[in-house]
């Protein structure tokens, strides 16, 4: 009996090895106690059904009597027999609902719901745990932590604890966390978190081998294929790491495009920096963007400026981006004019402009809807055909709704026609080609894409007829490629 506080008749001379045949019964232990197996020399709990022995690095660092008193009494493991738990009680233990909490000397904290903090987190019960007070901060999911101020800092995130190739760069490495702060946790708690490979602060330039890398997030390393893509993000001197220290990143993606999305807000890099711009602007920018983890984005040189459509060269070109091509201005007087009230131009140089396709010369308008690919944009998407020419004066020149592959001149029975140049009013604007296909882009209903196709004289016989495959309007699949009649 261990601090049991039951009165017992006095101690029979009978010894106890005469009942070595009999199985051994629950002990009588008061329920919250702690005391020392004989047997082991262990501490052990006892929460009034089962009793679990405390692993010794963790009872080391943690002293359980504060909540379980320590009585006098001792007890053998074979008197355990019948409560035992057969698991060591650790640092970091799992409640029988899954729930994790690292035990510490002022209590437990609750790790984040759904976070494994150890993956051999033993299971104990609700009883043990509801002695032990709660701290008030739970852990954060995903956290760095040291046993010591001066101690090498690690990240803790989905059972692993990973270092730091160095402590200066857990600031950059926190910007990608729920909190910045470096926790200290015990030793015996670090020991029980399996162990996994570095970690490089994301948004790092690094080198392995002959190849360059854009280190994005903890987990993926995107291939930089050039000093001019490289330039784009303001990546300088990749530092070289070993293949070991690369050990936990893939390996496989590249780093693409001039456009990248940051918690769902799209960014554009020219020179060195990410400008912000709004989703409309952002459309008109070729690609559909490369999304980069959260903390990438924190480390990568922003932009105060907002972009808007216009860029400029060092020779003082100015283009308007439409459609996802380049237009060339005409001067700065028509820029001025375009331009308005919208963001002003910014300076690129010649690798951005090289991204971005060439389309026709710019309009006297500019679109200030949302560009979607397969919709077309009337000389944006291709340069505008040449006009036909007429050797007879005529009122009112005539716009043709029909594509011609060139342009025909129309002679008159005279042997030397000549143009009119009487004055004559303004051409209406010429509606671009038709195109032979349409490839359905996100969004995109039937009666959608038939509106579009409308200024073509596409109805929805038309398309229908044209697509004999598609049997049920509803079901349209993205990227499926529509037959234009």
């Amino acid at each position: 009996m261990i601090d049991s506080r039951i009165g017992v008749p006095a101690l029979s001379s009978v010894n106890v090895s005469a009942f070595k045949k009999m199985p051994w019964g629950k002990p009588i232990i008061r329920k919250g106690v702690s005391f020392v197996n004989q047997s082991t020399g262990g501490l052990t709990i006892y929460d009034g059904n089962l009793a679990y022995e405390v692993d010794a690095a963790t009872a080391a660092d943690v002293d359980f009597s504060i909540w379980f008193p320590k009585s006098t009494g001792t007890m053998l493991t074979e008197g355990l027999t019948a409560v035992a738990s057969n698991i060591p009680l650790k640092t970091i233990v799992n409640s029988p609902d899954g729930t994790q909490f690292l035990i510490t000397k002022e209590g437990k904290r609750r790790a984040a719901a759904n976070q494994v903090l150890a993956k051999d987190a033993p299971v104990v019960s609700l009883e043990l745990l509801s002695a032990i007070p709660d701290s008030p901060v739970p852990l954060a999911d995903g956290f760095l932590a040291r046993t010591s101020a001066t101690g090498p800092i690690h990240l803790i995130e989905d059972g692993l604890k990973r270092p730091l190739l160095s402590s200066s760069e857990a600031g950059r490495v926190a910007v990608a966390l729920p909190s910045n702060k470096i926790e200290t946790i015990s030793k015996s708690a670090l020991a029980q978190i399996s162990s996994g490979s570095a970690v490089v602060a994301p948004g790092s330039f690094v080198r392995l081998g002959r190849v360059n890398y854009l280190i994005d997030g903890f987990d993926r390393a995107l291939i930089v294929a050039n000093s001019n893509q490289a330039a784009l993000l303001g990546l300088k001197s990749p530092r070289t790491l070993t293949t070991n220290q690369m050990k936990g990143y893939s390996k496989t993606a590249r780093l693409s495009g001039i456009k990248f999305i940051c918690d769902a807000r799209p960014f554009v890099a020219i020179t060195g920096k990410l400008y912000p711009l709004s989703d409309i602007d952002a459309s008109h920018y070729p690609g559909r963007g490369l999304p980069l983890d959260a903390g990438t984005c924190a480390n990568l040189p922003k932009s105060t400026a907002t972009l808007g459509r216009f860029v400029r060269d060092a020779s003082k070109k100015y283009y308007l981006v439409e459609a996802q091509t380049k237009r060339l201005i005409k001067n700065v007087a028509e820029y001025q004019k375009l331009k308005g009230t919208s963001t002003g131009s910014i300076l690129v140089g010649p690798y951005f402009l090289s991204q971005i396709k060439t389309g026709a010369a710019a309009g006297s308008s500019i679109s200030t809807e949302i560009f979607e690919p397969g919709v077309f944009i009337p000389g944006a998407n291709q340069p505008s055909p040449s006009p036909s020419v007429s050797a007879s004066p005529s009122p009112s020149p005539t716009v043709s709704t029909s594509p011609s592959p060139s342009p025909t001149v129309t002679r008159s029975p005279s042997p030397s026609p000549t143009v009119s140049r009487s004055p004559s009013p303004s051409p209406s604007p010429t509606i671009s080609a038709k195109p032979k296909t349409y490839t359905v882009v996100s969004g995109d209903t039937w009666a959608r894409i038939v509106g579009r196709l409308s200024v073509w004289g596409v109805t929805d016989a038309k398309l229908s007829a044209a697509n004999p495959s598609v049997t049920n309007k509803n079901l349209i699949r993205l990227g499926q490629v529509l037959i234009v009649p």
